[in-house]
């Protein structure tokens, strides 16, 4: 994913570590920095994104004011 690398690397560094919560619950900070190193985390968030995306694209077939629907029906019988 795109974003995992600077997500790591924003919660390493050192205004992270200086942030104050508006909470003050410290269990929230570590809370996040367990879901942003987690790798099964991130495995699920690309299976999510792989299979939302055809989906994506047929509705933006289906929503453009282009004639869109055939082409849904050619990449469907392929």
């Amino acid at each position: 994913m795109r974003l995992q690398k600077p997500l790591q690397s924003a919660q390493a560094s050192f205004e992270w570590e200086n942030y104050k919560f508006p909470t003050k619950n410290k269990q929230q900070k570590e809370s996040i920095e367990a879901i942003v190193k987690d790798s099964v985390f991130w495995h699920e968030v690309e299976t999510i994104v792989r299979g939302m995306f055809p989906v994506l694209k047929c509705l933006c077939l289906a929503d453009s004011n282009a004639a869109g629907m055939d082409k849904l029906y050619y990449y469907v019988q392929r």
